[in-house]
């Protein structure tokens, strides 16, 4: 995902930067990829259950 490369590429910029929103936003969109695939993998459809809407009776 060459897109990804680039925005990660242009949060690690911004963090050596002086401007503290663009320091924020780069350390707010940092994620291990370890742990984003341990979460995905640990969720579970029984997990969205509660939240989705309910098909409606006919």
């Amino acid at each position: 995902m060459p897109a990804m490369e680039t925005f990660y590429a242009l949060l690690s910029s911004a963090s050596e930067s002086q401007n503290p929103y663009l320091q924020g936003l780069a350390k707010l969109t940092r994620v291990d990829l370890q742990q984003a695939g341990a979460l995905r993998s640990s969720l579970g459809w029984q997990d969205w259950s509660a939240t989705s809407p309910k098909p409606a009776a006919a």
